[in-house]
């Protein structure tokens, strides 16, 4: 698998290609992991090439998501594959992580956030659950 990575101003943008699976989900949290020590925690992963994503490539999502909120930065997800968007879906990732369908509005709001993760029951109230 290849990852390309893309810097607009304080914005990385991530862009695995094909399959996030055994071998592919290493190689994105080896990225992550990356931009993270470089103090880059304003992440855009961008899902238009991928057509597969396993369980432990949406633990790696979720955990990083996490990570760069603490970090007081944010992971974002731009354009995921009608594939990648039934797997953001079966792991309750669209609930979670923002996406956007358009690539410049995910970049927009990666340079714009940047708060701690709230999960308590207001956030869930925003989420319409």
């Amino acid at each position: 698998m290849h990852i390309e990575i893309d810097h607009r101003g304080s914005v990385t943008i991530i862009r695995p290609e094909d399959r996030l699976d055994i071998v592919g989900y290493l190689e994105l949290e080896e990225c992550l992991l990356d931009r993270l020590k470089e103090d880059r925690n304003r992440l855009v992963l961008d899902l238009e090439e991928a057509t597969f994503i396993n369980s432990s490539a949406l633990a790696v999502m979720s955990r990083f998501w996490a990570d760069c909120a603490r970090a007081g930065g944010t992971l974002v997800i731009a354009r995921p594959s009608g594939e990648a968007r039934k797997f953001l879906r079966l792991g309750n990732l669209d609930n979670l992580m923002d996406i956007f369908e358009d690539l410049e509005d995910a970049v927009d709001a990666a340079a714009t956030r940047g708060e701690a993760p709230d999960t308590g029951p207001d956030r869930e109230a925003e989420r319409g659950s």
